[in-house]
């Protein structure tokens, strides 16, 4: 049996939680729009440009960001019910290595972010877009930990080897040459 809750207050958060569920799917289909016409723009620019321009690698920050910001849109979809994460094989590193220009602009001029990428690494599977939303916060919160003294954040990737579950938690082994 299910019970049904009569209590306003419950009933309130409920209509609330559909409400910003509704909202963020109007954002997002509204921001979705605004970034194709980017995207679109983009491409046009590109084709404008020699294939030596200087131009280039900022034509490609560009369709980056939106690409990121389309991701962001599918999570505003999924979270209002009207979309899902798309869960897919990816490189860590090579999504690291893909952010750094966009990590350093959320981060102070007095820190510096130092990468220690293993290359080959087993494909993991996961949403990109979660992927870079969680690499963003740990890079933005660590900025902001170190706040304006100079400082280095260094972003690894690399393997280690989990023993068995004990007591429904995994114990980590420690890192050494054999384990990778």
């Amino acid at each position: 049996l299910t019970e049904i809750h009569t209590d306003p207050q419950v009933l309130w958060q409920s209509q609330k939680l559909e409400s910003l569920g509704l909202m963020a799917g109007g954002v997002a289909h509204d921001f979705n729009n605004y970034l194709l016409a980017i995207m679109g723009n983009a491409d046009l620019l590109e084709r404008g440009l020699s294939a030596d321009s200087g131009q280039r690698p900022l034509v490609t920050e560009i369709r980056l960001a939106a690409e990121r910001a389309g991701d962001l849109c599918r999570q505003l979809l999924a979270f209002a019910g009207k979309g899902q994460f798309r869960v897919r094989p990816m490189d860590l590193s090579a999504t690291v290595r893909g952010m750094v220009g966009m990590l350093k602009v959320g981060i102070s001029r007095k820190i510096s972010l130092r990468l220690e990428l293993t290359d080959d690494l087993p494909p993991i599977e996961a949403d990109i877009s979660q992927v870079h939303r969680v690499i963003m916060n740990l890079v933005v919160n660590a900025s902001e930990a170190i706040g304006d003294n100079p400082g280095t954040i260094t972003l690894r990737t690399g393997l280690r080897a989990a023993s068995a579950c004990h007591n429904d938690q995994f114990i980590i082994a420690p890192h050494s040459a054999a384990s990778t």
